[in-house]
């Protein structure tokens, strides 16, 4: 239920953040000596995802079992991209996790970036026109108005 109504609240286009925040912390605590299972519980509960966050709530319980980072992370796509879990198969296999997840972090952080500048960019345009928008359908609205008010004035005088 918990993880329902988080998912609910995800925004349009976030999704880049909450994988840069997963990255970034599957990286810190593997390269401090921490168990993957203790990585996978530290990045899901980072990340705002409620998506993230019950898959990997759930890998972690699998990786404790034994099962490899890589087939947890591919067997919740709808949570990690493809990518993503192809890559940390390959980087479990030759043992550079680390370098793997600080390629990935670089990746989201400058793609969040992007997005930002790209929102940056377009904001005040969209805005400008939603306000020229406004202002013309008051100048519509009062020049509606102004003409039932003279038709008002010209209809006064007569009966029916």
């Amino acid at each position: 239920m918990f993880y329902k109504s988080r998912r609910r609240l995800q925004i349009f286009g976030s999704w880049v953040f909450h994988h840069l925040q997963i990255s970034g912390f599957l990286e810190s605590p593997l390269k401090s000596g921490q168990k993957i299972d203790k990585c996978l519980t530290y990045a899901g509960g980072s990340s705002d995802s409620g998506l993230i966050l019950e898959a990997s709530s759930k890998g972690a319980e699998t990786v404790k079992q034994g099962e490899t980072l890589a087939s947890v992370l591919q067997s919740f796509p709808r949570a990690f991209p493809g990518e993503f879990a192809r890559s940390v198969a390959n980087a479990e296999l030759a043992g550079v996790l680390d370098e793997d997840f600080a390629r990935w972090t670089d990746y989201y952080r400058t793609s969040a970036v992007e997005s930002v500048e790209r929102l940056a960019e377009w904001a005040p345009r969209l805005f400008y026109w939603a306000v020229l928008l406004l202002v013309g359908y008051i100048v519509i609205r009062m020049g509606m108005a102004y003409n039932g008010l003279l038709q008002g004035m010209l209809d006064w005088g007569e009966e029916y």
